[in-house]
């Protein structure tokens, strides 16, 4: 999922780097040492954060390219 969403991020023009700033990346690259296994739904947690994470990110660039072509 995380490639995918990534991928939809590129394709509209962001860049890696507006990914990996992202603050969930950090949690989703600890996942396997971090959650043990009794609480496997903080993985859904993440996962959800991470599509909010996402959503506002698209949200603030559709808004940059809306005023930009107000200029």
């Amino acid at each position: 999922m995380l490639y995918e969403k990534s991928k939809e991020l590129l394709n509209i023009g962001f860049i890696v780097e507006d990914i990996k700033d992202l603050d969930i990346i950090n949690e989703i690259l600890r996942i396997g040492t971090s959650i043990p296994n009794k609480d496997l739904f903080k993985i859904e947690q993440i996962r959800d954060e991470l599509l909010n994470e996402i959503r506002d990110l698209k949200i603030t660039y559709t808004l940059a390219k809306e005023h930009e072509h107000k200029l």
